[in-house]
């Protein structure tokens, strides 16, 4: 609101329940929605062995999941997975890297917050262009060969398990 740029971290599982939760430890709704632009998310993935990883057939299960959270072009993007080596102590993997969700906020959505309706601000960021789900970040790691589908499923039950 003073024209500084602040970052700050907040213990959430997802970038849209971060605005809730300010407004939740004492925001007025309205300070919140003036001084908040963009909301970041992230989580760590094991990266896989450059000197193990082979290319990866997903099982029927993960298809079906696959098709659930994208459309059919998918299947024509090569997965990876690891044999386990030397170098990475035969786990497949070797070091970590950020997935990122991301949410810019913005009209309707802003309002929804600043009117403290956090079910319909949930909503409206959720099928925002500004947002970008963790989850499709994470697949877009494993689509560019860099981390497995295992690493995806992963961080999406995380994703399921704080969700219920």
């Amino acid at each position: 609101m003073t024209g500084h740029l602040v970052f700050s971290t907040l213990h959430t599982n997802d970038a849209i329940s971060s605005a809730v939760r300010l407004i939740d430890m004492g925001t007025e709704s309205y300070l919140a929605a003036a001084a908040l632009r963009v909301v970041i998310a992230q989580r760590l993935v094991r990266k896989l062995c450059p000197d193990c990883s082979i290319g990866y057939d997903p099982t029927e299960q993960e298809r079906s999941w696959l098709l659930s959270i994208a459309d059919e072009s998918i299947f024509k993007s090569e997965f990876k997975t690891s044999r386990g080596c030397q170098r990475c102590n035969n786990s497949g993997y070797h070091g970590r890297m950020g997935v990122y969700e991301f949410l810019e906020l913005e009209g309707e959505m802003l309002d929804a917050l600043r009117d403290n309706q956090p079910t319909r601000f949930s909503q409206l960021a959720k099928i925002s262009s500004g947002y970008i789900p963790l989850i499709k970040s994470a697949l877009d790691q494993a689509i560019a060969g860099k981390t497995s589908l295992e690493e995806v499923f992963r961080v999406a039950g995380d994703l399921e398990e704080s969700a219920n």
